[in-house]
């Protein structure tokens, strides 16, 4: 319409802008991302490289804008387009890269194989494996079938086997993205080898492995093997082990294989081998008989020995099965050297050993100290001249004449000795004119065999009690230390005052002070009341309970000689009837009340004058060794066994 001359007109419309959100995207293989068009607020058809929804190749798209990566990235970048419903069908578009994840193994298996062997399949397991991912054993790119994106199978080709080698196992996923991440090892290793040595029962296992690791040998009549050795670590970065296998009976053929324990945990098993035992004529073996009058749960484990010379050439360190059986054994002069006085088995699976001739009072002369291993061979030796050596040069003034009865391990790898030496004192008590007394005396040796602590019995107790008179001069007979966790002191069993002393080590910081004495006429009561339910000449105190300090139980070996009754009566060698007697007593010890109770003992119907142990077992069972019967009969108790 005009109106007096003028013309009006009306503004075009506005044009339609559609924009999409996110407008460039980076996703993984079959992975989504949510798109959002924004524009006319009309609907929208959405398209993958200008096909409507997509395909399998360039991904796939909802209508509501959910867009699906392909299993396979696609060449370069796919486009996302969002066509409005508005007139002109106008469009927006985002840009998705597709790429694959990096590659996760987790195990390889197996995991060893024998050097020698043929082409080999090996399955990897993991995560985020694709169709396109490779196995690699170093730089080489293995034939790869793919089982889904946990697993790959590959074949690893003879010539990658041919010799021992640690290989670097890896999954490699082609670009765009991929890439590798972790690793594992695939071990090549030769069977191991059984060779004789020259000890009849014990064999050598030799094993090369091309990295770290620790080898266990498991041995037993069949392939169920049953038994096991310590384990042996490899040379730093791998090489040879040797383990010495021993345990078996005499002329008897065992199985053998070694368990090969990698750092990531896995596990070789090597191929089964034979070994055949020698072993002694039969007047050189202990003759054993093994009775059980109360069957019922038996602890595991073997018996060791500590024999003494007789008439015959019977070996006198030996190690038997629970039957009786003898299944290790070690040879030396015992005309030179003496009795094993004693011997126990090291952390690292060698043999500790003390040869002392006996003295006068079963004290031991001179002494040679050894550390062997199962074969017999001599790693080391000191003799108590050499001691005497080293303690002089250290500045110590104790001499002493014999290492006897008793040597332990510390947890910080030195040598607690249990020695003796001698003084001469002028009117003892009882004793008038000169007495050269024999007293005790421990050493710490470090682990180079150096003195670094010492204490002596001469400088801290009373030479002047002496229950038993000083026969032979023999004061403290000192004949078992014991270690105390707890505290790092030490425990010193001395048969001649009756006494388990606690002393002041505090692993080798104390000041050798006596903490307390236990026994009859010690620092503790004894809470029934009784003098004869004290321990008398006793051996071998042990802990019986997880704790070693405060409120603790202690099992002993308690022989008897010397018992002290409330009524007058005395164990001495021409007592009878029910007053000598041996038994192995639990006591709960209160250290700091200084209270003693007796928590369970027995008493055997024969009669130990002298040497034994005991032993508190894992299933409750408690094992008592009577050392020596009385030379004159094989007295027998009429006392009630308990």
């Amino acid at each position: 319409m005009t109106s007096c001359g003028q013309e009006s007109t009306v503004p075009a419309p506005a044009a339609v802008t559609v924009s999409v959100y996110p407008p460039a995207a980076s996703v993984l293989v079959s992975g989504t991302v949510q798109f959002v068009a924004s524009g006319d607020g009309t609907s929208y058809t959405w398209s993958v490289n200008g096909t409507t929804g997509g395909d399998s190749t360039v991904g796939m798209i909802s209508a509501s804008g959910l867009y699906t990566a392909p299993s396979v990235p696609p060449s370069g970048s796919a486009t996302v387009t969002a066509t409005s419903a508005a007139s002109g069908n106008p469009t927006g578009n985002a840009l998705v890269t597709v790429t694959n994840p990096v590659p996760v193994v987790t195990s390889v298996s197996p995991a060893t194989i024998f050097t020698g062997s043929n082409d080999t399949t090996i399955t990897v397991l993991g995560n985020q494996f694709q169709p396109s991912s490779t196995v690699m054993v170093g730089n080489e790119t293995l034939v790869t079938e793919y089982w889904g994106s946990t697993q790959l199978k590959a074949v690893v080709p003879a010539f990658l086997l041919a010799d021992a080698a640690a290989h670097t196992i890896t999954v490699v996923t082609p670009g765009p993205g991929g890439g590798l991440d972790n690793f594992q090892v695939l071990t090549v290793l030769s069977a191991g080898v059984v060779t004789a040595t020259s000890h009849p029962l014990v064999a050598k296992y030799s094993i090369s492995l091309p990295r770290d690791g620790q080898v266990t040998i498991e041995f037993g009549p069949d392939t169920s093997y049953g038994k096991r050795t310590w384990s042996r670590p490899a040379p730093a970065g791998g090489g040879q082990v040797d383990s010495l296998v021993a345990g078996m009976r005499q002329f008897s053929t065992y199985h053998m294989r070694a368990i090969v324990e990698f750092p990531e945990g896995t596990q070789f098993l090597d191929a089964d081998h034979f070994f055949s035992t020698g072993g002694l004529p039969a007047a050189r073996v202990p003759q054993i008989t093994v009775t059980h009058p109360n069957p019922g749960p038996l602890n595991g484990g073997v018996e060791l020995l500590d024999l003494l010379a007789g008439t015959t050439n019977q070996v006198l360190a030996a190690v038997t099965d629970l039957d009786g059986n003898l299944i290790w054994y070690y040879d030396f002069d015992a005309a030179t050297l003496g009795a094993p006085f004693p011997f126990r088995p090291l952390p690292n699976g060698n043999i500790l050993i003390n040869l002392s001739a006996p003295g006068a009072g079963g004290l031991g002369t001179a002494g040679t100290l050894r550390e062997i291993d199962l074969a017999g061979n001599t790693v080391w030796e000191i003799t108590s001249d050499e001691v005497n050596t080293r303690l002089a040069d250290a500045g110590f003034s104790l001499y002493i004449d014999a290492i006897h009865h008793d040597v332990i391990t510390l947890p910080n790898g030195h040598l607690m000795l249990l020695v003796n030496s001698h003084r001469t004192f002028t009117d003892l008590i009882g004793l008038p004119g000169d007495t050269v007394v024999t007293g005790d005396a421990l050493i710490d040796l470090d682990s180079d065999l150096n003195p670094v602590w010492v204490w002596d019995a001469f400088d801290y107790l009373d030479v002047n009690r002496h229950p038993f008179g000083l026969v032979g001069g023999d004061w403290t007979h000192g004949n078992a230390v014991t270690y105390s966790p707890d505290d790092g002191n030490v425990l010193l069993s001395m048969r001649n005052q009756s006494w388990v002393i606690k002393i002041n080590y505090a692993d080798g910081t104390g000041a050798g002070d006596v903490l307390w004495k236990l026994g009859y006429q010690g620092d503790f009561t004894i809470s029934c009341g009784l003098p004869e339910e004290w321990f008398y000449t006793q051996h071998f105190p042990i802990f019986a309970s997880p704790n070693s300090t405060g409120v603790f139980t202690l099992a002993v070996f308690d022989n008897g000689f010397g018992r002290v009754f409330g009524d007058g009566r005395f164990c001495s060698p021409s007592s009878g009837g029910d007053v000598c007697y041996s038994r192995t007593p639990i006591y709960q010890i209160d250290e700091t009340n200084k209270v003693a109770q007796q928590l369970w003992s027995n008493a055997y119907k024969e009669y130990s004058i002298a040497l034994g142990s005991v032993a508190v077992f894992e299933n409750g069972n408690v094992e008592g060794d009577l050392g020596i019967m009385p030379l004159n009969s094989a007295r027998v108790c009429t006392r009630p066994v308990d």
